[in-house]
């Protein structure tokens, strides 16, 4: 039987002194993070707003850690970089008219997640940036395929989506889904604001497919308050699949707290 090694016998980091060390360059994980932004976005250290990124970075464990070293390279040390000298400002709309698409959204869910931006919905920012979007040689009376004249034939009150199909609002249709796969979820005034956040999404079709798959279990255990709306009931759900993209969903909603998904991928 091996015998456990005591805290005292792992060395300490050989930069700062204080913290424990971990792999050959013997250095803590807050170490480890400064020394990669000293090389590749040095203006992060010596920024005080963001110094809650640093500390959230830190905070990594295991592999996870590994992942963040490694991923503070190429654009997304190039955004860091802007954000710290002040050639991007720290919001939302900046981070959307970033050139470098991939590496903003990334490190907003970071930003997010330490309280550095707001929780905001991945699908409502895409909607609000298309709809910024000019349309180039186009009128509106051109536009014949964008929505129909008809109302919605539930409410009567609002566009259906497409042509050729049921008159039907985003809304209602998923409505009517849930009232078929999830009735729990319509009458829990509790997922409310999760209703609200599918409604507006700009792709009602896969909202609709995925309101087809094993989340329906999920949604109706939510409903029905078979399990509690926290970040560790959903850690115990029977099918790990179906949780994460509901997990997403709940944060931008603002029903759960922001958390770092590969964070909480490792502990499910």
């Amino acid at each position: 039987m091996s015998t456990p090694v005591s805290s005292s016998s792992v060395p300490e980091c050989n930069r700062c002194g204080t913290g424990k060390s971990r792999g050959r360059r013997r250095r803590c994980d807050r170490c480890r993070v400064a020394a990669r932004l000293e090389t590749v976005a040095p203006a992060v250290l010596t920024n005080p707003e963001l110094q809650p990124l640093v500390d959230y970075l830190s905070t990594s464990t295991g592999s996870n850690l590994d992942d963040v070293v490694r991923w503070l390279r190429g654009g997304i040390a190039i955004v860091l970089q802007a954000l710290a000298t002040g050639e991007l400002a720290l919001t939302h709309e900046a981070l959307d008219t970033c050139a470098r698409h991939q590496a903003a959204e990334y490190l907003r869910y970071r930003l997010m997640a330490c309280g550095l931006l707001p929780v905001h919905g991945r699908h409502l920012r895409a909607y609000q940036s298309w709809l910024r979007r000019p349309c180039v040689g186009a009128s509106p009376a051109a536009d014949v395929h964008a929505r129909s004249d008809e109302e919605c034939d539930r409410c009567g009150t609002t566009d259906p989506g497409r042509h050729g199909r049921s008159p039907r609002c985003s809304r209602c249709r998923i409505a009517t889904r849930l009232e078929k796969v999830a009735p729990a979820v319509l009458t829990s005034p509790e997922l409310r604001p999760l209703l609200e956040h599918l409604a507006v999404d700009p792709r009602p079709n896969r909202i609709q497919v995925w309101l087809g798959g094993g989340v329906v279990d999920l949604l109706q255990a939510l409903g029905s308050g078979e399990v509690a709306l926290t970040h560790e009931a959903l850690h115990t759900w029977h099918s790990p699949q179906a949780v994460p993209h509901l997990r997403h969903q709940l944060i931008a909603c603002g029903l759960l707290p922001a958390i770092d998904p590969h964070l909480a991928y490792f502990e499910t």
